[in-house]
């Protein structure tokens, strides 16, 4: 994992947004979060780990990719109170799937 992946995985998931049937109206914003995370394995499964087998201790082992992008739409007039300018965000919520690619989180 390096901040190239990061990137290239963030710009999968603004293609995808664009090609959602009403994507093209919505422009990248922002990242609202990205998350690497791996299952902790619970401390009462401690005598468990040592009896289970590669295939069973490799879904802890896993890292796991979540997140999430905001987007505005296009057209969408700002709303401006006193100083403050108000926009709209749209997150939209990613996840990596097992064999690598970035897929919309359902």
């Amino acid at each position: 994992m390096n901040a190239e992946e990061i990137r290239h995985n963030i710009a999968s998931g603004g293609e995808l947004v664009i090609l959602q049937e009403e994507g093209k109206q919505y422009e990248f914003k922002s990242v609202e979060k990205y998350m690497l995370y791996m299952r902790p394995v619970p401390k009462d499964y401690e005598d468990r780990w040592k009896k289970w087998g590669d295939d069973k201790k490799q879904e802890y082992r896993q890292l796991r990719q979540m997140f999430e992008l905001n987007f505005i739409k296009k057209d969408e007039q700002k709303e401006v109170r006193g100083r403050h300018v108000w926009t709209n965000y749209y997150t939209v919520p990613f996840e990596i799937n097992e064999v690598g690619e970035v897929e919309i989180e359902q």
